[in-house]
């Protein structure tokens, strides 16, 4: 039988559906914008009421940042032209992204409350995950902005409301207590122990709307402290270009060095819980005992798991342990620049206090992480 099919207009050509010899090579450096489409949906970008979030307009925009965010992270991964940060600064545009960050935030607190006492499933809570979302992607599309130091010279007057955002975010990623499903994502309940992450989710809802909704707004919210905590590393990394309020914001008002050492002391993305049990385990711990006496079940062995590069709990063997992950190096390079920046070093008083919290982290200053990160050596000292 003939396997010749009529051609028509929206027919592939049979060499483009070999995704294989493509892939390594013309397809990943492939420009998703080009600098005239960057130029114009930069030039577009204005400012929404907290009213107008999820309107039409509203998802127009979205899907604006959301191209120019994925443009900015390929020409950073490929070392090309960055022409989306380009753009976004010729037409100054970072600090609407940052008013854009606190028009999501305060709709997450003033609004959100009210659409979650009744939620049903279909295109509301759709919607509520895009603005979730959006708040991720101005995070991830201002990380490529501020890894530069002209990036954090352009924030201007907004960058005490910047510095406000990320040290809110530094505190939320400390207490713990709006991030438990994605924090024990996969962990069993303790005997004799509640389970938070269940609570936090039933609490006042049954309708399973509901808990799918609380369970993305805690994992995008995750993301978003995690992209905070970066993006405070930038803030440190080029404190010399920001305004002398910004300087004192971060380092005195706000104290992010002291908000920095909790989580490193005992860091939220890394946890030790116990491995699932397989099926032959369980249903020997479900058959009774055959001398009639108690039989002490089993349970998994202890394992440690890191957050990768994805925000996913991944397993770590005990002689990697001492691997810095990316989130980790972050954490410390944030540490380095507040306590070893000469700036900040002529302004910070070191009270009683803040010398007993730096010596609760040194003790994870060893061998093995200084090859890591040799500048640690300057913290240790």
């Amino acid at each position: 039988m003939s396997d010749d099919r009529p051609t028509h207009s929206w027919t592939l050509p049979q060499q483009h559906l070999n995704i294989a010899e493509e892939s390594d090579g013309f397809l990943i450096g492939a420009a998703l914008l080009t600098p005239e489409d960057a130029e114009r949906l930069a030039e577009n970008l204005r400012s929404f009421r907290p009213d107008e979030v999820g309107g039409r307009d509203w998802m127009r925009q979205h899907e604006a940042l959301q191209r120019l965010n994925m443009q900015a992270h390929q020409s950073a991964k490929t070392n090309s032209d960055e022409f989306v940060v380009e753009a976004l600064l010729t037409f100054e545009k970072v600090s609407l992204l940052v008013k854009e960050l606190l028009v999501v935030e305060a709709w997450k607190e003033k609004a959100l409350p009210h659409l979650l006492e009744n939620m049903d499933r279909g295109p509301a809570s759709m919607r509520c995950y895009f603005v979730f979302y959006h708040e991720a992607v101005l995070c991830n599309l201002l990380e490529t902005i501020l890894f530069h130091d002209y990036g954090v010279e352009a924030l201007q007057d907004s960058v005490l409301e910047f510095v406000d955002y990320c040290a809110r975010k530094l505190t939320k990623l400390n207490h713990r207590q709006s991030l438990e499903i994605p924090l024990r994502d996969g962990m069993d309940v303790e005997p004799g122990e509640s389970n938070p992450a269940g609570s936090a989710v039933e609490e006042g809802a049954s309708a399973p709307a509901h808990r799918e909704l609380v369970a993305q707004l805690q994992e995008t919210e995750l993301s978003v402290c995690l992209s905070a905590l970066r993006l405070a590393r930038f803030l440190a990394e080029h404190i010399e270009k920001m305004p002398l309020s910004g300087f004192n914001r971060l380092v005195e008002v706000h104290d992010v060095l002291m908000l920095i050492v909790p989580l490193v002391d005992n860091p939220p993305w890394a946890r030790r819980r116990r491995e699932k049990l397989t099926r032959e385990e369980e249903q020997e711990n479900q058959e009774p005992s055959k001398d009639g006496k108690k039989k002490k079940k089993k349970r998994g062995k202890h394992i440690w798991e890191k957050l990768d590069e994805n925000n996913k709990w991944s397993k770590v063997d005990a002689a990697d342990l001492l691997k810095l992950t990316p989130i980790e190096v972050n954490a410390w390079l944030l540490v380095f620049f507040l306590t070893c920046t000469t700036e900040i070093r002529k302004s910070y008083h070191l009270n009683s206090f803040r010398k007993a919290s730096l010596l609760r982290i040194r003790k994870f200053i060893n061998d093995m992480v200084l090859d890591q990160l040799p500048v640690l050596a300057d913290v240790q000292r």
